[in-house]
């Protein structure tokens, strides 16, 4: 069976605040200083509501067996051309997750494809999105679908030699 993608719509505010704390947990135990977990449930659907009255994001939730599956939170970035830069519209995916028993059953996919059609509908001409340096795994599903790295972030905390 194929995963079914659809819009978020209010209605589904706390299903993505439930969706978000399965991987917020993962990123707060990986990265304890850069994530909050528990997060305050009232304030992650405040969140997630004024993402969906933003216009310029967009989040898609993924159907399969007839549950949530999982989730994709893009957003749509453009750029004017200045002295530095040429004019720039992509979309920049914040979120992927995908819940752990729907893993391997071409849900991620499907939703890396209805980001995919977004770009290609509304005319943007990349895909952006960054993964954790300790994310092997999400960095080789990335590279199947032919994102290439193209910025590294360091960073270091103020005091350390």
């Amino acid at each position: 069976m194929t995963a079914t993608i659809r819009d978020a719509t209010a209605n589904d505010v706390p299903l993505l605040a439930d969706l978000n704390d399965e991987i917020q947990r993962q990123h707060a135990s990986a990265y304890p200083g850069d994530f909050l977990y528990p997060a305050d449930k009232g304030k992650v659907e405040k969140f997630f509501a004024a993402l969906l009255r933003n216009k310029d994001n967009r989040i898609v939730v993924a159907e399969l067996d007839s549950a949530a599956a999982g989730y994709l939170w893009y957003e749509a970035q453009r750029r004017r051309a200045n002295a530095l830069k040429p004019k720039l519209a992509r979309l920049l995916v914040h979120h992927v997750f995908v819940r752990p028993e729907f893993r391997r059953r071409g849900v991620a996919a499907a939703l890396m494809a209805a980001v995919q059609s977004a770009a290609l509908d509304g005319g943007f001409q990349e895909i952006a999105l960054d993964t954790w340096a300790s994310n092997e795994r999400a960095q080789a599903f990335f590279a199947a679908y032919g994102f290439e790295p193209y910025r590294l972030a360091l960073r270091k905390p103020v005091g350390d030699s």
